[in-house]
């Protein structure tokens, strides 16, 4: 390698410099998914904020709630999901894998499993809705919350499950053997 100012070889005009400078598959993979996962962890936060706000308003009584619509407690579960969300966000600047692990696991269990039973115990309010049929009564507190919570659970489960995907991606690809 010739210092900066020195001789450059002769018959080169310098832009063979191509084959020397790359960057590894793995990092630039690495790379992309870490953007992914912090993304997907975002959004996690993002939409757990009116899940924190309603279950604050029910212990601190700012808007009076009918006893049938106060927080269940797959509404904790799932808020409680949130803390795996900050496991993958410290993971990510210094490629923590006990930390992704943790976050995988907890959400599986605490996230997925809180969503599973909120859509249980949501489904028999939707069910009849759907098969009434009277659209007017959506906007009736009881069933317009029951609504609302079943789609927050729905892009629950896909946001979950993309992290969990994307995760394990970044746990694979920060185990890949360093060649030489």
């Amino acid at each position: 390698m010739a210092s900066r100012g020195g001789p450059r070889a002769v018959g080169s005009d310098g832009s063979d410099f191509t084959h020397r400078e790359q960057v590894a598959v793995r990092y630039q993979t690495s790379t992309l998914l870490k953007s992914k996962v912090r993304v997907c962890a975002y959004v996690n936060l993002l939409v757990s904020l009116p899940q924190a706000a309603y279950i604050a308003n029910a212990h601190l009584n700012y808007i009076l709630l009918p006893p049938v619509i106060q927080p269940g407690f797959y509404h904790y579960m799932i808020l409680l999901s949130s803390i795996f969300s900050l496991l993958y966000i410290m993971a990510l600047p210094r490629n923590k894998k006990l930390f992704i692990q943790l976050g995988n696991l907890g959400t599986l269990l605490i996230g997925l499993g809180g969503v599973m039973v909120g859509l249980l115990v949501q489904f028999p309010s939707i069910k009849q809705f759907l098969v009434a049929g009277d659209f007017k009564k959506i906007l009736q507190p009881d069933i317009f919350l029951a609504v609302t919570w079943y789609i927050v659970l729905k892009i629950k489960i896909i946001l979950f499950i993309q992290t969990i995907y994307y995760a394990r991606k970044l746990q694979a690809t920060w185990d890949a053997k360093k060649t030489k």
